[in-house]
Order: structure tokens, then sequence, then C-alpha cells
């Protein structure tokens, strides 16, 4: 059987991604990145995660049933765990499956309503999955199976645990698996291309304008073989919101689109989305964005970039130790997303409510203390650090400068993406000033086209007036909130848009717990 990865414990390369092992013989591989893209098998030999002693083990063989997002996280860590569970009680065969969130949804909710739902499973659309999970009894509470429940869970960071969102009636339900801190739109380049055209934007930061003269002095160069840009067109409007943000727009990610806290509207025709879509509109007609990128998959577009036909992508900096593997000799430097000449940047934020990935048992699960043990490994220090030492950092626990300490520390590119990162900040989150907005979430209905067919008939050429089509897609959005926020209250909830208001916002930094008492 494969088993986790053998840790190096010397310096190691920043987001080190290990082969993953599956663990048990009922395995579904569906996938690799965060994104839902392939991964590869695993290939290395188990060692010892420190995983300790489980209490109530069955005499008999029994089968756990384990269900995880696919990507990094499930297909690697997850992996690695529950490998050495395996490992270590061979009676204990564990059934890993993976798969990308769009299929979540279906195999969840036929599994729980057959009563043959995995044992352990992460929830679709968690924020508005847990209320409902809840109240349906599809989930149990974790305080009875968790070792020494109470002081495991004083162990985690002050703001881990909120009531009606990972915490009911006093019951404790899941808990934030990772840190959510994850700078996604972080600019990953071929060192070589950029280089050679003149521009190192590691340690020269891009502006708007170095950006686009940069990429299509890359593509000048590739003479049909490169371009400057891969655009993810699917990347969810990550790139327009976040160039935006940083450009004087503090937008928040909720509804399903991208609302100004100062006045709880789609920020979508302010001055900086406008302009932030212009300027990748001038990219595309600058002949400087990778052809056919807005049709590629993730898996393609990392293909691409180790081929040298993409000279740059804005994406997580998990790719890098993607490429590395794959291509050792393949250089990427990894920069801050461009932002406007003479701005004073809005950093990019991230919300102190953590449920993505989060992990919940089936309340129809008859092996609670087996799963229980293993949560709570992996929320524990030891479960933590094998996450940092993992992934570089991305662990919910603030041991991380001891932990590095003992493997000699980042070297100069992970330090650039720690610092990077540490620049983000708390931004507001409605759900913490009134847990009933959730009810609006339930509510809402998809708006077509979305912010990215929007965005794509722009660049495309179908729409060639950019302000009329953003206040298309605003007015829709506007039209569909209202009639949410009506039909939640309706149904009995007690809330208005000024829910999503936060008028002593300081764009800039955090939004504190105190804030929200404020208002």
């Amino acid at each position: 059987m494969n088993g986790p990865r053998e840790l190096d414990l010397t310096r190691r390369r920043f987001l080190a991604l290990s082969g993953a092992a599956v663990a048990g013989t009922a395995v579904a591989g569906c996938g690799g990145g965060d994104d839902g893209s392939a991964a590869e098998a695993p290939t290395d030999d188990a060692s010892d995660l420190g995983f300790p002693a489980i209490e109530n083990v069955p005499e008999g063989d029994v089968q756990l049933r384990w269900l995880t997002t696919a990507g990094v996280l499930g297909q690697q860590y997850h992996a690695n765990v529950l490998a050495e569970v395996q490992a270590k009680y061979p009676n204990i065969e564990i059934a890993h499956d993976s798969m990308p969130g769009s299929e979540l949804s279906e195999v969840v909710g036929l599994g729980v309503r057959n009563q043959s739902a995995h044992d352990v499973f992460v929830l679709p659309d968690a924020t508005l999955s847990a209320v409902r999970a809840v109240e349906d009894g599809w989930v149990q509470p974790l305080d009875d199976f968790i070792p020494d429940f109470e002081n495991w869970k004083a162990g985690f960071p002050e703001g881990s645990f909120f009531d009606n969102i990972n915490v009911f009636d006093g019951k404790t339900y899941t808990f934030p698996i990772r840190s959510n801190k994850i700078y996604d739109t972080m600019v990953l380049y071929d060192k070589q291309l950029y280089n050679d055209a003149g521009y190192d934007p590691a340690t020269e930061p891009l502006t708007w304008d170095t950006f686009r003269a940069a990429a299509k002095a890359v593509t000048d160069a590739g003479d049909g073989r490169s371009y400057g840009l891969t655009y993810r067109i699917r990347a969810g409007g990550n790139y327009i919101a976040n160039m935006a943000r940083m450009a004087g727009s503090p937008v928040i990610n909720t509804l399903g689109g991208f609302i100004d806290p100062r006045n709880g509207e789609f920020a979508y025709t302010s001055d900086e989305f406008i302009a932030a879509i212009e300027l990748f509109q001038a990219m595309f007609d600058d002949g400087s964005i990778l052809p056919g990128s807005l049709s590629m998959n993730p898996d393609e577009i990392r293909a691409r970039m180790l081929q040298g036909a993409g000279g740059m992508v804005m994406w997580s900096p998990f790719n890098v130790d993607l490429w590395r593997e794959e291509d050792p000799t393949f250089e990427v430097g990894v920069a801050a997303q461009p932002v406007p000449d003479g701005v004073d940047p809005v950093p990019l934020g991230h919300s102190p409510i953590n449920l993505q990935n989060s992990l919940w048992l089936f309340a129809g699960s008859e092996l609670g203390d087996i799963a229980g043990a293993i949560l709570a490994y992996e929320g524990s220090m030891a479960g933590q650090r094998y996450m940092a030492e993992l992934f570089g950092g991305v662990s919910i626990r603030p041991y991380l400068d001891e932990a590095l300490a003992e493997i000699g520390g980042l070297d100069e590119q992970a330090q650039q993406v720690a610092d990077l990162t540490d620049e983000m900040i708390l931004v507001p989150d409605p759900l913490l000033r009134n847990p009933d907005v959730v009810q609006v979430n339930r509510e809402l209905r998809a708006i077509t086209p979305t912010f990215d067919d929007v965005v794509e008939a722009i660049f495309i050429g179908e729409e060639t007036d950019v302000r009329k089509a953003m206040q298309g897609l605003k007015d829709r959005s506007e039209e569909e909130f209202d009639r949410a926020v009506d039909a939640a209250v309706s149904d009995g909830a007690t809330l208005s848009r000024e829910d999503w208001v936060f008028p002593n916002l300081d764009p800039r930094s955090d939004y504190t717990p105190d804030m929200y008492e404020q208002l």
C-alpha cells in the first residue's frame, strides 16, 4: 500500500507538494489541484506523522469512508494522514474519495437521502449548506468523538468558531482545517522570458502600465511562440475584482459576486472595475494574451507555462511546485499583483469565516470514534504542523516560526510569498453581523449571463460598450439581491440590505471583531 510521503526536514522548497497517497482499496481519483484539476499518483513510502493511538478500536474489520474535494489538500494532506491511519490499524479499511466541488452537491445529497453517505465529507457551498445540514439532521456534532474535546478546541486561534457557522446550539460540528489567507492572484511568471525582455517583477513590482508593457515585450520577442499573459476567465471574477480592489475599490466576495461594503451595492460599474476590464481588454488588443486561453482548463494553463507559450499567469502560489516537480529546470518567479501608478493600494482581503474544505461527520455514521480521532489529529498542533511542512505554512495555527526554525527557515522566494500573503487583511463578513443573511444565500438564484460570461463577451468583442455591459450585470444582480432579501424576510428572517453595509470600514485595515459591535 502506498503511504504518506517521507518528510524532508532540511530546508524545504516552499509549498512543497508531495505525491499523494490514497488510502484504502476503494479509491476514486477525480482530480488534483484546488481547482479540481488532475493530480499525480503517490509514489513514496509511508512515514510516521505522529498520529496518536485511537481509543476503542473495533476488533473486527471495518471500512471508514472519507470524502474530500479534489486538490492538494484532499489528495495529499488528507490522503497521507489516512494512509498513516490504515498502516497503523490494518483492520480499518479507509475508502478515500476526492472529487471537484461541482460534483459534491449531488454525491453528498444523494448519499444522505439513501443513508449511504461517507462517514466524513465536505459540504458543497459550505456556508449555505452548514445551516441546512444541521437543521435537516445530515451531520452530528464532534463534541463526543474528539478526545479531550474542550482542551482540543481551546487550542485553536481566537476567531475559529462562530455560532450558527460551525457551532449550533452549543455543539461544535466542524472546524477550520487550514488558513483561508491565500493570495490567489499572485503574479507567477517565467523568469527567462521576462528577464530576457528586460523585466523582473519580483524586484521591480509591476504597475498597470508596466504590466501591459512587459506582457507586450514578451509577446513581441516570442514572435508567435510565447505570449505575455495567460488569462484564466473561469477564475470566478477574481482577476478583475482583485485588480479593482487594489486599485481602490474595497470589494468583498459575497452573494456570488462582489459588493462594496461601504454602500452594500454590487461594484461592477465602479471606475476601478471598469478600468481593470479595460486594461485586460487592451492587452487582448495588443495580442499579448495567449490565444485560446479563455477556454483552457487549469491543467492546460499550467502546461502552456511549462512549454514557454504562456509567460505569466495570476494565480495561487500553490502552482509553483507543481511546475517544479514536473520540470525542475523551469524557473518561475513570484511577485505582487500589479497596482496603478500613484495609487495607495487596498490590500487583498479574506473573511474570518473559514468553512472551505471543512469536514463534517455524517449523522448516520457508526464510526464516530475512529473519525473523531482522525479529525482531532488534523486539527491538532501535530497535524497542523505537518500541513505547514507539506504546504509551506497554510496551517490555521500560529506556530509557524517554531516549525520553520526546525526545518531551516524559508528560502528567498518562499519568504517573498509569505511576505506578500501577510499583507492581506480581514474584511467584513455579513454573516458575522447577522447570521440570518444565510437565508438570503439560500434564496439567491444564479445570474445569467454570469460575471465571467459578461467579461468574456467584452474581451471577444460581443459587447462593445464596457460600462453598459457592466451596468446590465449590476442591475440584474441588484434585482436578484432585492428579491432574495424579500423572500428571506417573508420566510421569517430578520434582516435588510443594511446588513451588507459597513460604514465604519477602513479599507486598508483589518475589520476586527469589535467593529461589528459598533454597528
